[in-house]
């Protein structure tokens, strides 16, 4: 059985959710690295000398080392960009293309990695036109959801949610919360939630004395469940995004999508919900009432479950990693 190595630097879902779904097909081995020192760079050295192939997410300092140390010992590397590597915002400092050291790490990592894997063709194309890169190793691979896990369950309540993971204002703004907040005043018969807000995020969400805006810090899977089953929509008003897990997860939940027009939202909601035109105000007020008036469906889980499941993810990963080995 040939081994994968998974290196990511972060702990997140999606993560293991991919390490699982190897686990069938191949001895996988995982390795996560939070901190640059030499004791983690030996341990990346030694764990590419033990497996065929090194799965890696995000174009980032690991997947640079990974890439060039994989090309010395003669092993095959995977990179899955999720969005920040190609963005380049400077009022909220934000992005991995920002300075020109970091820019020069990813057009490395992109250009000589064995496959490049975009989680949204958007993204694909980004890296086309700011990284002036056009290859075959590029590929569209789009995240999987647990079609099992993120359920309908019970009555809908007047709620509209978002999901962000964020401990500053900048990338409160990024993800649109200032929006959401906004929103929430024009809208003060339905309540308005924000899980994930921590430090700083929640404490100038709060100085915005919203009445109706209810802020959670971030929970486990099986409490945020719940959240998913009780919202009627879910809003994804971020200023940009790669393929949003937490809108996919939503939608499996039966909520009705609010999104903004860029990068993996709109792939995300196609035709199941209300994808905004623009930023303005008036317009996302709109959105999420017409969102409302949409009442219970199923379309938004059946698109989910017939474009972004585990299972065609895993598929996917299986047919690339044994053309590459």
């Amino acid at each position: 059985m040939k081994k994968v190595a998974v290196v990511s630097a972060y702990q997140k879902t999606f993560i293991e959710q991919d390490i699982k779904a190897l686990k069938d097909e191949f001895e996988v081995l995982k390795l996560q690295l939070p901190q640059k020192n030499l004791r983690n760079i030996l341990q990346l050295l030694r764990i590419i000398q033990q497996t065929d192939l090194v799965l890696i997410w995000f174009a980032d300092f690991w997947a640079m080392l990974a890439v060039f140390l994989s090309k010395i010992l003669g092993k095959k590397t995977v990179v899955v960009v999720g969005g920040y590597e190609l963005a380049a915002l400077p009022d909220l400092n934000y992005g991995g293309l920002l300075r020109k050291r970091t820019y020069r790490m990813v057009s490395y990592i992109l250009k000589n990695a064995d496959r490049v894997l975009f989680v949204d063709d958007s993204l694909r194309q980004e890296a086309r036109s700011k990284l002036h890169l056009n290859l075959e190793s590029f590929q569209v691979v789009p995240s999987g959801i647990d079609t099992n896990f993120f359920v309908e369950a019970g009555a809908k309540k007047n709620m509209v949610l978002t999901v962000a993971a964020c401990h500053t204002t900048e990338i409160a703004i990024l993800k649109g919360l200032d929006k959401f907040a906004d929103v929430a005043k024009l809208l003060p018969e339905i309540t308005f939630c924000i899980v994930g807000a921590e430090a700083e995020a929640a404490q100038w969400l709060r100085a915005l004395k919203v009445k109706n805006l209810k802020i959670v810090n971030q929970l486990p899977p099986l409490e945020l469940l719940k959240y998913y089953q009780q919202a009627s929509v879910y809003c994804q008003l971020s200023v940009r995004e790669g393929l949003p897990n937490a809108l996919c997860e939503a939608m499996l939940c039966g909520c009705v999508p609010v999104g903004s027009n860029v990068n993996g939202i709109p792939t995300a909601i196609g035709n199941t919900g209300v994808i905004c035109p623009d930023r303005e105000l008036i317009t996302i007020y709109n959105c999420i009432k017409t969102a409302m008036e949409m009442g219970k469906t199923s379309k938004p889980r059946l698109r989910i479950k017939e474009n972004f499941s585990l299972q065609l993810r895993k598929k996917k990963l299986k047919e690339i990693f044994e053309e590459l080995l």
